[in-house]
């Protein structure tokens, strides 16, 4: 009862940031234990190439930009993996916080968290490249920046896959609360279908305009089309986002 007239007499701020220390001091030694797992592997990764790829990095940027992105998605699929449990679940619930708060740590954890391991993982791995250069050849090879990899040569590109990456997230996101347990296979298997179908009736569509000889003609320009698919794909994430607040807030202790 204590604890709960404290958390409810903090402002907003200061009441996030109290949550935040009882989340991290709760599980520290996990996301140690976790975070030095993923960088340490990607170390070797990099010393393993820079032993045997004499100083070229290239070969495992692909392997980088990959891993990378199957992880965060995983990530974003256990970010409520303590609600699996029917103990989680009311450890959870009954934390006495407002749902807000809650929903703010998990978001993030997923969106600032994810890209914070990811982000770090690339020098981890220049490190061990450098380590390994340094031990085969007696040189540094010397900190290589995938710009091109990751950013391509187009402002366009870059912003067209991190708000399809953003989308991709907050699926996960919101499967990680509508179903705890197996998420990540549960979210994935509606992917499968939701692109098979959309595959299947595209296929269909282009097929049919081929065959009766139809010609698609845009009535607007390529700029007006990029900011249009683009907003549509980033409502699609706030949408996502929301749908998973409101999950959240009408969670109760005992599921139905």
């Amino acid at each position: 009862m204590e604890t709960t007239v404290q958390y409810k007499e903090l402002d907003g701020i200061s009441r996030f940031m109290a949550l935040s220390r009882k989340h991290i001091c709760e599980n520290k030694k996990a996301i140690m234990m976790r975070t030095l797992i993923f960088w340490g592997a990607w170390m070797g990764i990099g010393l393993v190439d820079g032993l045997f790829s004499s100083g070229d990095s290239h070969g495992v940027i692909d392997m980088y930009i990959g891993f990378s992105i199957i992880t965060w998605i995983v990530f974003a699929s256990m970010v409520f993996s303590s609600m699996k449990t029917k103990n989680g679940r009311i450890n959870t619930l009954m934390t006495p916080a407002d749902n807000a708060d809650k929903y703010w740590i998990a978001f993030l954890n997923v969106f600032v968290g994810g890209f914070l391991l990811i982000a770090i993982a690339y020098p981890m791995i220049e490190i061990g490249r450098n380590i390994g250069s340094l031990i085969m050849f007696h040189e540094f090879a010397g900190f290589y920046w995938p710009k091109d990899e990751l950013f391509s040569n187009s402002w366009s590109s870059t912003i067209r896959n991190a708000v399809i990456m953003s989308f991709v997230l907050s699926t996960y996101f919101y499967g990680a609360i509508r179903w705890p347990r197996l998420s990540f296979l549960k979210t994935s298997g509606i992917w499968v279908v939701v692109i098979f179908v959309i595959a299947m009736l595209l296929g269909t569509g282009v097929s049919y305009m081929f065959s009766h000889g139809y010609e698609v003609e845009w009535l607007v320009s390529h700029t007006v089309r990029f900011w249009t698919i683009v907003g549509t794909i980033f409502a699609g994430t706030v949408f996502f986002c929301w749908l998973t607040y409101y999950t959240l807030k009408k969670q109760y202790v005992i599921g139905r």
